[in-house]
């Protein structure tokens, strides 16, 4: 859920420089963290990349909807939980997302 967030943070604010937005121009109701990060602009996606593994989307692919499988697991017959990816991931979103932010609050 946290990578779902800063995902939808640097999607919604951060690849048009805007801080604010109307409910009708964000992107809403996506969990699907592949496509939430496509949607980045390049620079950020270069950021993830540079600093995540060499595997890192096809890690990308296999958890893109962990957070409705983990929500509704019982419904799965296979789950895949990658924690040292998912950890990774929402540490080097926090360190970007927090680094823009103090870009924006010391300006």
């Amino acid at each position: 859920m946290a990578c779902e967030l800063y995902l939808k943070y640097l999607v919604n604010f951060e690849k048009d420089n805007s801080q604010t937005k109307t409910k009708n121009q964000l992107v809403m109701g996506k969990h699907d963290l592949k496509e939430l990060y496509e949607k980045c602009g390049d620079g950020i996606k270069i950021q993830i990349k540079e600093k995540m593994d060499d595997d890192f989307e096809t890690n990308l692919e296999k958890v893109k909807l962990n957070f409705t499988v983990i929500r509704y697991d019982y419904e799965h017959e296979k789950v895949t939980y990658s924690p040292t990816f998912v950890i990774k991931f929402i540490e080097i979103l926090s360190e970007i997302c927090c680094c823009r932010h103090n870009q924006y609050v010391t300006c």
